[in-house]
């Protein structure tokens, strides 16, 4: 590898960590969300500094081409983030989903589902199913 290209991937894997650890310390990411992309940063650094483990971890697997494994590598990554965030999405619509109910269920009025006879009994004016005037 040129020793051109080598410091352009240092310098944008460096620029890159900087770059995430400021979105993490002024509050705009969350360590747990940006922890795989410094990991990620980090792993650049090193194969760029270090190209060998790449040529060595080609031997060992058996794949004849260096970039084709960073490639493969970077791809399993980023399915693999993809699938947590999938994940994370998928929870958050279900508690938001919980949460719409629960705040449906709370006040009725919020979806516009009371009826002149809900406002009565809610007012005292008129007696529900059992007899009593709501309170």
């Amino acid at each position: 590898m040129p020793a051109s290209l080598r410091m352009l991937l240092i310098g944008a894997s460096i620029l890159f960590l900087i770059f995430m650890i400021r979105k993490i310390r002024h509050a705009q990411l969350r360590l747990i969300d940006g922890l795989p992309w410094l990991l990620l940063s980090v792993f650049f650094i090193v194969i760029s500094v270090f190209p060998q483990i790449i040529f060595w971890l080609c031997g060992l697997i058996g794949i004849l081409s260096p970039i084709n494994l960073v490639y493969l590598i970077v791809i399993f990554l980023l399915l693999l983030f993809l699938f947590f965030d999938s994940l994370k999405i998928s929870r958050l619509e279900s508690r938001i989903n919980d949460l719409a109910q629960e705040v449906a269920l709370r006040d009725r009025s919020f979806l516009g589902l009371d009826t002149k006879d809900d406002q009565a009994i809610r007012d005292g004016k008129k007696k529900d199913a059992e007899g009593k005037t709501a309170k």
